[in-house]
Order: C-alpha cells, then structure tokens, then sequence
C-alpha cells in the first residue's frame, strides 16, 4: 500500500513585484517575516507564518 502524501512543503507563489505581493498577503490577514535576500541564488522572498509553522 501507498503512503500517500504527509503534506505540503514550501509552495512558491513567483511574482513580478515583492513588495506589492506583501502587501496583499498582509491585507488578507497573513503575517510575513521581513525581505530574505540569498545572494548565492539572486533572490529574495517573504515567508507566510501560519499557526503551528511557515511557508
């Protein structure tokens, strides 16, 4: 038998525009942690917290 999938691991939502993405996450009521850049990559995000974790 299968053991099927435990659960969801860092979903990426991809935008154009960090900051405005933010911004309406934070008016739908999510709590982000401020910008994380990783230079080896070029990159940079703002994780989601939700209740018992983060994404």
């Amino acid at each position: 038998m299968g053991h099927g999938i435990a659960g969801i691991d860092h979903p990426v939502v991809a935008v154009a525009d960090l900051d405005r993405a933010r911004d309406r996450f934070a008016r739908l009521g999510f709590v982000t942690t401020p910008r994380r850049r990783f230079a080896t990559w070029g990159n940079a995000n703002h994780a989601v917290m939700l209740r018992h974790t983060y994404t």
